[in-house]
């Protein structure tokens, strides 16, 4: 763990934005690489781990206090929220000091007022107070308990305020990206010994995070999140690890900037079965964010192909019943079973349960084999079925309905297969959300016609 100063230390001093503002936009000249790690752990965490390479410039040190034996130093962009199993660490692999959410407020807001405000000085040399106290309310917004009605109103404040400044249309454009960035993320700031300025050290820090689960009864789940700041380092790197049972089909990462691409995607694409992706990269500017897409899949060797087979075997099954049943077929030799095939029917049953009971695991793994078990489920199902219908001298009406139902189950639970293996659910998806854009664009361009056509006709009539 790590010391989290969550007290407020740090006295207002705008002046401070300054050289934070020179560290955060000029980021790749001190931060020469950076390692983004996210694993998806078999407790059921997402750990968040990142490496940092820097070497603190001299002449933008920012001290901590009055007496300048430790400085500030901005790493990273994180999401508003609380903060579970926070590490940091310094050089020496001892716990580095992170500021708590009250001094990084004030820090924030004093950096964003030096970026908005072309004057800003200290406390007596006056500034933009109202200006001030509208970066305080950005910075100290809350994603998850705010009305989106006020952050409609502060994304309108920032906006009018870069556009107030007169700053070029593609300055205004940034700052105001910028700002709107802390609405949902704080400054991540560390507290680091003076001593160590002007030298190359490696400070690192993790923690655990939530990531989106992928949607149900598709072989392939895809894992869709943002990262905010990959423009932060001279050279970024994104790696993605799942947990045992899963392997990454693919990482790709888009870097953006406000939400849109500005480059083509970085992806990695395993030739062969693995665990981990990896991509890296040279942002193309430093107030560069990205978009992160992992397409993870069960592990070919486990439940998967455990599941097949039970499938299979079952539809075999199945369909020497139904050959037996209806169509004539001589399997048996005797019209009654013997109670020992009760046994042997029932070894299936005892099998697929076999891999239910397992250890906790992430929630993503749960809801990629969830299916696979579901099956699983269902095939020992109609096996104890069938162990009734043999053990039990049943009515021969219920034994008909049992010996028929046999195969239909089984026919469906292949068709639930099928389903599952080709990654049914999300193409049906994409071809809904696909015809959604035709008729929208199809409706569009009709109305464009009306339109055109009715203007011609009223010209026709106004003609003399």
């Amino acid at each position: 763990m790590t010391d989290v100063i969550d007290w407020p230390i740090i006295k207002d001093d705008v002046s401070r934005g300054g050289p934070l503002a020179m560290l955060l936009l000029g980021s790749a000249q001190w931060v020469h690489r950076r390692v983004d790690s996210l694993a998806l752990g078999q407790s059921g965490t997402t750990r968040r781990s990142v490496s940092f390479d820097v070497t603190v410039p001299t002449d933008l040190q920012v001290p901590l206090t009055d007496a300048q034996v430790q400085v500030l130093v901005p790493l990273a962009l994180i999401e508003k929220g609380a903060l579970r199993r926070v590490t940091a660490k310094d050089p020496s692999g001892h716990p580095l000091p992170i500021l708590g959410a009250q001094d990084n407020s004030r820090l924030s807001a004093e950096m964003l007022l030096f970026m908005l405000d072309a004057t800003p000085g200290g406390l007596a040399a006056g500034y933009d107070a109202k200006l001030f106290a509208l970066l305080q309310q950005v910075v100290a917004f809350q994603p998850g308990t705010r009305s989106d009605e006020e952050r409609t109103r502060l994304e309108a404040g920032i906006a009018d305020a870069a556009k107030a400044k007169g700053y070029p249309a593609d300055v205004s454009e940034l700052i105001g990206e910028i700002a709107k960035g802390f609405l949902d993320h704080f400054l991540l700031v560390a507290v680091l010994d003076s001593d160590l300025v002007g030298q190359r050290v490696v400070l690192k820090f993790s923690y655990d995070r939530d990531l989106p689960t992928p949607s149900p009864w598709n072989r392939i789940g895809v894992i869709d999140f943002t990262m905010p700041d990959v423009g932060f380092a001279r050279s970024q790197h994104v790696e993605f690890e799942a947990p045992a049972g899963l392997i990454v089909k693919q990482l790709k990462v888009t870097e953006t900037f406000a939400g849109e691409p500005v480059r083509d995607p970085l992806v990695d694409t395993p030739d062969e079965p693995r665990a981990s992706a990896h991509v890296a990269f040279t942002p193309l500017r430093s107030t560069s964010g990205a978009f992160v897409r992992v397409r993870v899949a069960p592990a070919g060797a486990g439940i998967l192909s455990f599941t097949v087979v039970a499938a299979v075997a079952l539809a075999v099954f199945a369909l020497f019943v139904a050959g037996e049943k209806f169509w004539g077929w001589k399997v048996l030799a005797t019209k009654s079973l013997p109670s020992q095939a009760v046994s042997l029917i029932l070894i299936g049953p005892a099998l697929f349960l076999s891999w239910m009971a397992r250890a906790p695991e992430h929630r993503t793994l749960a809801t990629l084999l969830q299916p696979l078990r579901w099956i699983l489920i269902f095939c020992t199902t109609v096996l104890i079925a069938a162990g009734v219908a043999v053990a039990f001298p049943l009515e021969k009406w219920a034994r008909d309905v049992v010996w028929t139902g046999v195969p239909i189950s089984a026919g469906a639970i292949l068709m639930l297969l099928v389903v599952y293996l080709a990654n049914a659910p999300r193409g049906a998806a994409k071809a809904v959300i696909r015809a959604g854009r035709f008729f929208r664009m199809l409706g569009v361009a009709v109305k464009d016609r009306f339109q055109s056509v009715w203007r011609r006709l009223l010209k026709q009539r106004q003609a003399p």
